[in-house]
């Protein structure tokens, strides 16, 4: 039939036009009824023109050609508009072919994290579909090795549905990923690399890519973060997605509690401590999604020698049941520890292991603590003789805590200096002075040094550059004592390099102080005592006596001193201890007299400086042998404990937290760890804070309250790594000495790791707006029964015009030559 026609036409069928619906089209008209219904009008109306014409026509024409010539003109009229028409005869058929199922898998940052599977039967259920052996190894699984697991399954097969649909994988992250990717190479084809996501802009460039294919919709791996801030809404990309008919699958990556985890960042606490001293280590113990979950903080120590050790070679301290904060914040636990016995110790914080955590191997931080007696080295170095210089020398000598070395500056070449550790001259460089090892030779060095009155001229060179280095690098301590022979030289001579050392001594003596010698000796015509400043009262160089009272009936039964040094005021966070008694020693001090100092102190860097400006506290041999040794014995330890300690600075630096965003506000904390280390005096420290090429930022710290802590807060403008300073003063001395340091990181925004948990509920939202279903990844093996296109119908049209056909054309033909037949027949031609 369909070959008849073919043939009637005059053209040549097409490959595949067999089989299917014919029909004719018009392919000029777009309505074809209304077409239809012209066409037969006008013929209509052509007709009767015609008609009308042929009958008004009289001569030769009979009735049977008139209507045979209307009949001819009428059927070239119509063979002419139905050319113009270009009609068409139009096969269409349908067919079977496979659907496009789109998978869009996320390899933004937070698919790189792992969670904590707290629910067992979800976890198993995880094991299961992904093919891992155990709940253990799906908790330290990332994300995107689950979705590379997945597919990698059978599940792809599946998806395939025996090539009823074909699959189209694609990455995304902050954008869609430019090629699709091959699961031969999965190593490289789901690299993580975005810092953010944009999963509604992924779908809807998607769609757009693939626009005209018939899908079977969208398979979307992720954990549902959409961390991009201008990115399009997943509300907006569901309901494109609901216009369109296509149905978007996700598979949430993750758990609503994310990834859990605790972690002992560290354990701080001084390296030396003393036998029976009491001293702290504390535990840094950070965590990320265990906000107020309970844990226990254990502290454990171990010998140090042991080989090998085990879990019972370890013994507990002390246990601490605490609260986890949340977003990896720091907080710090403080554990008391007492030595007993001359050891090196090695102690571990060690947090117990709290349910669902990802990773207990971080619960741990260790610290060697090496106890040692605390016996302090000396070298007391005096200027000339004197009875304080004898008295002192002496005592020190009798203190079972001391090792003292003398060295007698006015004395001859082959003088034996005193001392427990005698010497032969004194320390020419850093390391005898201070410890350390050279040419293979060990020197143990000095934790304080006493000056009675030297002079730098019998020095060895240099020697007062050591001593600032010995305070201002290595934490040691200096106690200068007063002497009427050179002091006041070294005082105006300050400026000069041999007398350098001066300007680490707390206290001024500027250039207009003047005591005429009729002053002076009016002072010393009789005894003066201490007035002893409330500051003076609280350290323990006046603790004479643990009883209050008993302390306050000593001090005030010490004889007093006859000669002093005058000075004009102690320096900016100076701590004053003791001031002259006699009512003529007062100093202009910004306006308001005060009496003149005689004893302070203050920390310079991580050292110790004591001032001492009288020369008579051997007379406080006569309230008891006791008395004046038990006051050179503390204001020994107060000097050098620190360089006993290892040098380190008496205060901890610190900021609420590691890692800040630009913008954050830090807040710096300097805490010390003795309460006995702060000083009256000192009423702020001094910071800077540097980041980059850029200027030090100049900030002060004060009092935070607790009596231990200086506080101060500053924005985190910049993002990059910053360095803190800190100081106990802001003079010159100080700014040269070696500061205590801190660091922290300000970085641009990481939404992928802020709240790095499942988003369950827009995830559902997503797929319940588009028409799809929301899976879980224990429940990804359900997924191929959630899809329901497989093969589509697919209509083929096939077309062959027949407006130019033969036929017509010979009909067209044969219609004007019969026509001009009958007229040349009838003669009107």
């Amino acid at each position: 039939m369909m070959d008849a026609l073919y043939w009637l036409v005059g053209i040549e069928p097409e490959e595949g036009a067999e089989g299917g619906t014919w029909s004719l089209q018009w392919l000029n008209a777009p309505r074809a009824g209304d077409t239809a219904f012209l066409i037969i009008l006008g013929c209509l109306a052509m007709a009767v023109l015609f008609w009308w014409l042929y009958r008004k026509e009289t001569g030769q024409l009979t009735g049977k050609a008139r209507y045979l010539l209307l009949s001819l003109r009428i059927l070239l009229t119509a063979i002419v508009v139905i050319m113009l028409l270009k009609p068409a005869l139009v096969l269409s058929r349908i067919e079977e072919r496979p659907s496009e199922l789109l998978v869009l898998v996320d390899t933004s940052q937070s698919m790189g994290l792992s969670d904590a599977w707290v629910d067992p039967q979800q976890a198993s259920d995880a094991v299961r579909v992904t093919g891992l052996d155990s709940a253990a190894d799906l908790a330290k699984t990332t994300r995107i090795e689950l979705t590379q697991k997945l597919l990698s399954s059978e599940l792809i097969e599946q998806l395939k549905k025996n090539g009823e649909r074909n699959l189209h994988i694609h990455r995304f992250d902050e954008r869609l990923g430019g090629s699709e990717l091959s699961l031969a190479d999965q190593e490289n084809a789901f690299k993580l690399g975005g810092r953010s996501t944009a999963i509604g802009e992924a779908i809807q460039q998607l769609l757009q890519a693939y626009q005209g294919k018939d899908l079977a919709g969208v398979v979307l791996f992720t954990d549902g973060q959409n961390t991009t801030p201008s990115a399009a809404s997943l509300r907006a990309t569901a309901q494109i997605a609901s216009d369109t008919g296509i149905a978007i699958f996700p598979i949430g990556v993750g758990t609503p509690q994310g990834p859990r985890n605790a972690q002992v960042t560290k354990l701080e606490g001084s390296d030396v401590v003393f036998v029976n001293d009491q001293s702290k280590l504390t535990a840094v113990v950070s965590a990320r999604g265990l906000e107020d979950e309970p844990a226990t903080l254990v502290l454990e120590r171990l010998i140090a020698g042991i080989e090998n050790p085990t879990d019972e070679d370890w013994q507990q301290v002390d246990s601490k049941d605490i609260v986890l904060a949340a977003d990896a914040t720091p907080r710090r636990f403080e554990f008391a520890l007492l030595p007993t016995e001359k050891e090196i110790i090695i102690y571990r914080a060690r947090l117990e292991e709290v349910e669902g955590e990802i990773d207990p191997d971080d619960n741990a931080a260790i610290k060697q603590v090496n106890v040692v007696y605390d016996k302090t080295r000396v070298l007391f170095i005096a200027g000339y003789t004197f009875p304080e210089v004898q008295f002192i020398r002496n005592a020190l000598i009798r203190d079972s805590t001391v090792e003292v070395s003398t060295w007698l500056q006015t004395a001859s070449k082959d003088f034996k200096h005193a001392g427990n550790d005698p010497i032969r001259r004194l320390p020419v460089d850093l390391v005898e002075l201070a410890g350390g090892t050279k040419n293979g030779q060990v020197f143990p060095g000095y934790d304080a040094i006493v000056l009675y009155d030297p002079t730098p001229a019998k020095w060895p060179a240099g020697f007062s550059d050591l001593l600032k280095r010995f305070v201002t690098e290595r934490g040691g301590g200096l106690v200068y004592i007063a002497g009427e022979r050179y002091t006041q030289q070294m005082f105006n001579r300050s400026t000069e390099p041999a007398a350098s050392y001066m300007s680490l001594l707390p206290v001024v003596r500027e250039p207009g102080l003047f005591r005429t010698a009729t002053q002076m000796e009016l002072s010393r015509a009789r005894p003066w005592k201490l007035q002893i400043t409330d500051a003076g009262w609280r350290d323990p160089v006046f603790a004479f006596d643990k009883d209050a009272t008993t302390n306050r009936k000593i001090l005030d039964q010490l004889p007093g001193m006859m000669w002093h040094m005058p000075v004009s005021r102690a320096k900016p966070g100076a701590t004053v201890l003791a001031r002259h008694a006699h009512p003529g020693m007062t100093v202009d001090v910004g306006g308001r007299q005060e009496q003149e100092v005689l004893m302070a102190t203050q920390l310079v860097g991580p050292g110790r400086v004591l001032w001492i400006g009288f020369d008579s506290t051997y007379r406080w041999r006569f309230a008891g042998e006791n008395v004046f040794d038990g006051f050179w014995q503390r204001v020994i330890d107060r000097a050098g404990l620190m360089k006993q300690l290892g040098g380190q600075h008496p205060y901890r630096v610190s900021t609420d937290k590691q890692r800040y965003e630009p913008g954050d506000e830090v807040v710096l904390t300097a805490k010390f760890i003795d309460p006995g280390q702060v000083d009256d005096g000192l009423l702020s420290l001094y910071a800077q804070i540097q980041t980059g090429q850029d200027d030090p930022i100049e900030l002060t710290m004060t009092p935070a309250g607790d009596g231990l802590s200086f506080e101060t807060r500053f924005e985190a403008e910049r993002a990059g790594d910053y360095l803190v300073r800190v100081w106990p003063g802001d003079t010159p001395a100080q700014r040269a000495a070696r500061p205590n340091t801190h660091g922290f990181t300000v970085a641009v925004p990481d939404f992928e790791t802020r709240n790095p948990t499942l988003a369950g509920d827009e995830l559902s939202n997503l797929a319940l707006t588009s028409g799809g279903t929301f899976f879980t990844l224990d429940q990804a093996d359900l997924l191929p029964e959630a899809l329901t296109v497989g093969l589509v119908d697919n209509e083929l049209i096939h077309s062959d015009e027949v407006w130019n056909a033969p036929l017509l054309i010979l009909i067209f033909l044969g219609a004007i030559l019969a026509e001009w037949i009958i007229r040349k027949r009838c003669r009107l031609v």
